[in-house]
């Protein structure tokens, strides 16, 4: 595949010190997602995520999204419920003992992990994509440590290269006053007495 064969071109690092200039939560992994007993058991956080990514790539199916980039893809269970819906899905993270945590569940579907979660930063991504892919996925990306101010600078590299963003809020101010000029809302989900809301966002 043509987009796959570029990001292995210009794209994969190795280096296990690459990090997004922020601070991390304590590591964790994510329960297989097939795995519904185990979701099951933190409704409050786990069963809300992994009902927010089927939600998620059910819409992108619906608007025809032929491929995406997930950037922060933890252990990538949102690209992996993309590629179920025939979307050409790849993983970015900095972190390898997040990115292939879950591995199982790409193998037992079919899918070799090493050929969509890859590791890598934010610059080398910008570098890479000098074409335009059809969607980049954020979420939760910019509500680390070490972010404030930064989120815009990001957003307005990677507009030219994108037809749609997956997003959460909230964000910096300035940075929602730049997608509100520069996108129009596709589709909104928020679940009960959620402060964040995550958006698929189409570029003007």
């Amino acid at each position: 595949m043509e987009f796959l064969k570029k990001i292995e071109e210009n794209y994969l690092s190795k280096d296990p010190n690459i990090n997004w200039g922020s601070v991390s939560s304590p590591f964790k992994t994510w329960p297989s997602i097939f795995d519904v007993e185990e979701w099951n058991k933190q409704p409050n956080l786990k069963m809300k995520r992994l009902s927010m990514w089927i939600s998620l790539s059910k819409e992108l199916e619906k608007l025809q999204i032929k491929n995406l980039v997930d950037i922060g893809t933890s252990s990538g269970q949102f690209v992996l419920c993309c590629l179920f819906k025939g979307i050409e899905a790849y993983g970015i993270d900095p972190s390898e003992p997040y990115l292939f945590s879950n591995s199982k569940d790409f193998i037992e579907s079919g899918y070799d992990p090493k050929n969509y979660l890859y590791l890598g930063d934010v610059e080398t991504f910008i570098d890479v994509f000098n074409h335009k892919i059809d969607c980049v996925s954020l979420l939760n990306f910019f509500h680390g440590q070490g972010w404030k101010g930064k989120d815009l600078s990001f957003l307005k590299c990677i507009n030219d290269k994108i037809k749609y963003l997956v997003i959460s809020y909230p964000l910096d101010l300035t940075a929602r006053q730049y997608l509100e000029k520069n996108y129009e809302i596709i589709y909104e989900y928020k679940q009960e007495l959620e402060v964040e809301t995550t958006f698929i966002l189409k570029r003007i």
